[in-house]
């Protein structure tokens, strides 16, 4: 009994370490959702989004903070962002069958890409923070141009990014900006694996 009972005490042990990493990412996920809910919601009132003059800096305003201050700043505004971004590379390593991750995004081909790109937009990470899911993507599915098109839809397609777009602008210019993003999405990831492609051909050739 004792034997069985530390095996079923080692299972649960085992099942509580799993849970915890998806735990971190729904708790910054809900984080991530207020902060964008805030930030949607003083636009909408102020009908501006307000800057951060101690990270991005123009005119007089680049003497008042030195770049190492900057830098700190920046880091001091990200971090949950790229714990977040972190967190979601590591649960996917963990949790989602690299079988899975093949079937969706291995094939080259459009809806491969439109995978890719639906799967980066719901997080609503920066280019920045989201690079640690592109690596876990690209190398998971051997397959650069759907992670590439995750990358991108990230901060350019995701929720938030699209609210504030229209939010801020006119009709016609907030279109405009989501078909150049769409066509971003679907368009470089292809024309970079291609790139990356024709070398090794070459090489291969001679």
């Amino acid at each position: 009994m004792s034997r069985t009972l530390l095996q079923e005490t080692k299972k649960v042990r085992a099942r509580s370490l799993a849970l915890l990493p998806l735990v971190i990412v729904a708790v910054l996920f809900i984080y991530k959702a207020n902060a964008s809910f805030n930030v949607l919601s003083s636009t909408w009132d102020s009908g501006s989004i307000a800057g951060k003059p101690n990270v991005v800096a123009f005119g007089r305003q680049v003497s008042t903070f030195s770049a190492i201050e900057r830098l700190e700043n920046y880091l001091l505004a990200i971090w949950p962002a790229l714990l977040f971004g972190i967190l979601i590379a590591a649960a996917v390593r963990a949790f989602v069958s690299p079988h899975l991750i093949v079937r969706l995004l291995g094939e080259r081909s459009l809806p491969s890409q439109i995978r890719g790109a639906l799967a980066g937009t719901p997080l609503m990470l920066c280019s920045c923070c989201v690079a640690p899911v592109f690596t876990t993507v690209a190398e998971t599915s051997s397959r650069l141009a759907p992670a590439i098109g995750l990358m991108l839809a990230s901060p350019s397609l995701n929720p938030a990014a699209l609210t504030l777009t229209f939010m801020l602008f006119e009709p016609r210019i907030a279109v405009l900006r989501v078909l150049l993003a769409i066509g971003a999405v679907l368009i470089i990831g292809p024309v970079a694996e291609r790139g990356r492609a024709a070398p090794s051909k070459c090489g291969g050739s001679k």
